[in-house]
């Protein structure tokens, strides 16, 4: 290897479940997870805050709406339901 990296992150192949939205509680899991786990992982500096945290969506899902990547549906992750 290049970089001499083992582990988890770097061996065997991607693979991703669908979550379907129609799963509320599910979902809402699964998004508490993913935006909650540097801060569970006890991965933010000290004096920072989760919303300065750099390798997560959660500042874009707080930030600026104009400003959110297109494929970032804030509103079904923070409110629970589909932008319509």
């Amino acid at each position: 290897m290049r970089h001499r990296l083992r582990g988890h992150l770097f061996q065997g192949r991607y693979k991703a479940i669908l979550v379907k939205s129609e799963a509320e509680t599910y979902f809402r899991n699964v998004s508490d997870y993913i935006h909650l786990n540097p801060a569970r992982a006890d991965l933010i500096e000290p004096g920072k805050k989760l919303s300065d945290f750099p390798w997560s969506s959660f500042p874009a899902l707080i930030g600026i709406p104009r400003k959110r990547p297109a494929g970032l549906a804030a509103e079904r992750v923070v409110c629970g339901r589909e932008h319509k």
